[in-house]
């Protein structure tokens, strides 16, 4: 299996993705993780902090929120509002154009990291209308899916990346000092996570992370919390319940099963930390995945 920090959401080979969440169906809306695609979070009920390799945005209704290409990245809610957030992710490789006349600069540049764009797009940024009638319309057609869509999603992505490049506030050249710091972190901690994924159903103690980065346990925890901005128990524990979602939804393996498989031996708290983690029992969860595949 992949790591959820690097596994890519996209599951019907388009360039785009879209999903839209609310608090009241999944009480975290965005879990810690990274992937090659460019994401879009916009903002249409409540508020979110979004924050992405340690900047923290506070996204109000009506914002836009940046995550640029593998920028680990996660989302904290206030629990007592409720949210509605609608996810675009884009995966520049997949429009890079095959004879290139001069886009293929922009979308490298992207790919590179050379630039960036910019982490918040508020409804008082140039552009703003024009990126917001992008994603309005990439919603409609995705979720439509009439004949053609393919063509017109394109189409549209083109033209999101020409309203970004074109204003200097939302696209600027990256910082090379911090993209290398970036980077020699993300592989510090993609070592762990490897762990992680190949041994989330055992008990996994902190010591053998730890020594897999040569740290002291202490020193490996506070770079864990302060990179992923959670803890490794509780990223171990919602990585085992984002197999279990899999699980339940692309097989019809037994719920008691599944529990073993995921490193769980009591049922009864497998029970209990999955509802916690996306607000109904595994056999609910299952029940609802397969209405939504048949309609």
């Amino acid at each position: 299996m992949r790591s959820v920090y690097e596994d890519t959401h996209n599951s019907i080979g388009l360039p785009l993705t879209v999903f839209r969440m609310t608090s009241r169906e999944k009480p975290q809306l965005i879990y810690c993780n990274w992937h090659k695609e460019l994401e879009f979070i916009y903002m249409s009920k409540g508020e979110l902090t979004l924050i992405a390799d340690h900047r923290r945005l506070s996204l109000q209704e009506g914002d836009i929120g940046v995550v640029n290409i593998h920028e680990v990245h996660y989302g904290e809610q206030n629990p007592s509002r409720e949210c509605e957030v609608y996810v675009f992710l884009i995966s520049a490789e997949q429009v890079f154009p095959q004879n290139d006349h001069g886009a293929g600069s922009f979308l490298q540049s992207l790919l590179d990291g050379d630039v960036h764009l910019a982490s918040l797009i508020g409804p008082d940024m140039p552009h703003y209308p024009e990126i917001l009638s992008c994603f309005r319309r990439m919603y409609t057609i995705y979720t439509e899916k009439k004949t053609g869509f393919q063509l017109l999603t394109i189409s549209l992505i083109y033209e999101l990346f020409y309203e970004l490049f074109s204003s200097d506030s939302l696209c600027f050249v990256s910082n090379q000092f911090s993209r290398t710091q970036t980077q020699e972190k993300i592989q510090r901690l993609k070592t762990a996570l490897t762990y992680i994924e190949q041994n989330y159903h055992r008990k996994i103690y902190i010591k053998e992370l730890a020594d897999l980065l040569y740290m002291g346990e202490d020193t490996f925890y506070k770079f864990f919390v302060a990179v992923t901005g959670t803890s490794p128990v509780e990223y171990i524990g919602a990585y085992r319940m984002k197999q279990a979602a899999t699980l339940l939804s692309e097989t019809d393996l037994p719920i008691t099963e599944i529990c073993y498989r995921v490193g769980f031996t009591n049922i009864s708290y497998f029970i209990k930390v999955f509802r916690e983690h996306f607000a109904c029992t595994p056999k609910k969860y299952r029940i609802l995945q397969q209405r939504a595949h048949n309609l």
